[in-house]
């Protein structure tokens, strides 16, 4: 599938494995245990060789809106007891190769303190656990009319020992969301700025 494929197997416990990704919720989410008690699967809509496409998905569970190719298979996850819900995006050829993941859960009552700690946060333990982490962009709106209901957002690349892993944070009037994707070295370019304009283009569902 060339474009989109060359991203490491996993198993969904392996999401919870991985050093460091979820180490911007624990500020908020002091405990994590995902008892997956509702899914929703969606089949691709077309074929995953046309690449560059973005179309508009609605979660079921969530209440962001974000774009995604519409040739990936798309698995939605619902944790009752955290509240917490994880969007997987997966190569329909192979469905152990994860493409992009999307973790929320509902929160409110952000603020450019709890924003900058987090933030903070999630660099130190990075660097803790010897990952190292580059930030791309950190934008913020807290005190301002938030733009399609988004209130901060941070983009950062960390440097794992076998892939590089893109991570963004995106703060909503409704949610906190924490994006991954992994990526190989030599992807790298071709495919950031794809990514990046998903992050950009989350909006709250009116």
């Amino acid at each position: 599938m060339g474009f989109f494929t060359h991203t490491p197997s996993f198993t969904p416990l392996m999401i919870l494995s991985r050093k460091g990704l979820f180490l911007l919720f624990i500020l908020l989410l002091p405990s994590f245990a995902i008892a997956q008690q509702r899914v929703i699967v969606h089949k691709p809509e077309v074929e995953l060789t046309l690449l560059g496409l973005l179309r508009p998905f609605k979660p079921v569970l969530t209440k962001y809106i974000v774009e995604i190719h519409p040739g990936w298979l798309i698995k939605e996850l619902f944790d009752s007891s955290k509240g917490v819900t994880t969007i997987l995006c997966l190569d329909p050829a192979d469905s152990m190769h994860l493409i992009m993941s999307l973790i929320s859960y509902p929160y409110q009552g952000l603020d450019s303190i709890k924003w900058a700690a987090s933030r903070q946060f999630l660099q130190t333990k990075y660097g803790d656990a010897g990952i190292g982490i580059k930030t791309l962009s950190d934008q913020d709106s807290i005190t301002a009319n938030p733009k399609n209901g988004i209130l901060a957002v941070y983009e950062g690349l960390a440097k794992l020992p076998d892939h590089l892993e893109y991570l963004a944070s995106v703060a909503t009037t409704q949610e906190a969301i924490l994006i991954r994707v992994p990526l190989s070295t030599d992807e790298y370019n071709d495919r950031i700025s794809y990514f990046r304009k998903i992050i950009e283009d989350i909006k709250v569902k009116k």
